[in-house]
């Protein structure tokens, strides 16, 4: 059966695609302090993260100060939500990226991350692996606000791997969206669209809660994975900048400018989900075409059609 999150926790979800990381520290909890964690807390970043206490590079607060502090920090950026662009919508400057789409495995029970557009309205939905083969998978949870959607099927493919961001840096370098971009007619095989990370504005990207980079996608790329050059996860792509449209309105030309729900909001959607996603400090690769293998393409079916 479908399931759609609580008014509570949509609300929830929501905020967690413009508080980014800290949603994720603030869902850290105390069974990490038992693994040996402390609670670390950066005063120049304002950020607080569940690390070790070799690694913290602020100073640890106890758990008392740890929750004064990410409310503090939560209603910072509450204020900010009006500030900054959505994570996923920027209509009319966005453009819709069709009913094919792409995806990625989360975990090994065969669970798999896509947006919500692209599944949306479908009564018939079935994923495809990089070797053409297709098999059906059922819509678990939705929510339209973040644009995020979680499949399941029986097949198992390798998944993704989630990282502390800390690792990543503020600055990831180069960066790759993986996918089923369609260039006149849908592709059968993942392609690899090469990009860099724009729009630094002092932020770092999981600080926003989405990454703004230049590549292009084209329509089908939407609910791929997007990694850095070490092939750490950083997201999944939703949109990009209409071109056509932004000229119209503006009277500038901006191509190729593309938006990712930044990782730390997709794992917070898939902890709400009840799924526990693989995590790994290492990056999985450092071939961006081994883990174009791994994305699957998301194909929807209506009724009638």
């Amino acid at each position: 059966m479908q399931r759609k999150p609580s008014c509570l926790a949509a609300r929830l979800i929501a905020t967690a695609a413009v508080l980014g990381v800290a949603a994720v520290a603030a869902s850290a909890g105390a069974g990490q302090a038992q693994a040996g964690l402390v609670q670390c807390y950066d005063p120049d970043r304002r950020i607080l993260q569940s690390k070790r206490s070799h690694a913290c590079e602020g100073r640890v607060v106890d758990e008392a100060e740890a929750r004064e502090l990410r409310e503090e920090i939560r209603q910072e950026r509450l204020r900010r939500m009006g500030e900054g662009p959505s994570a996923t919508r920027e209509a009319p400057q966005m453009r819709d990226a069709g009913r094919l789409g792409s995806g990625f495995p989360v975990d090994g029970a065969g669970h798999i991350l896509t947006a919500h557009h692209v599944v949306e309205g479908c009564t018939r939905l079935e994923v495809q692996d990089a070797a053409g083969e297709r098999w059906p998978v059922e819509l678990l949870m939705e929510h339209a606000g973040a644009d995020l959607a979680l499949l399941r099927g029986d097949r198992r493919v390798e998944p993704f791997a989630f990282t502390d961001p800390d690792r990543i840096g503020a600055a990831p370098g180069a960066l790759a969206a993986l996918g089923y971009p369609n260039a006149g007619l849908p592709t059968v095989r993942p392609r690899v669209v090469p990009g860099e990370l724009s729009g630094a504005d002092g932020e770092t990207w999981f600080e926003k809660g989405f990454v703004t980079f230049q590549a292009p996608v084209r329509s089908g790329g939407s609910g791929g994975p997007l990694i850095s050059e070490q092939g750490y996860l950083l997201g999944m792509v939703v949109s990009k900048v209409d071109t056509v449209s932004t000229y119209r309105e503006t009277g500038e030309v901006v191509r190729d400018v593309s938006f990712a729900i930044s990782a730390p909001v997709l794992q917070s959607f898939l902890e709400y989900a009840g799924v526990s996603p693989v995590t790994q400090d290492l990056p999985q690769t450092d071939a961006a075409a081994e883990l174009a293998e791994r994305t699957l393409r998301v194909l929807c079916g209506v009724d009638g059609r």
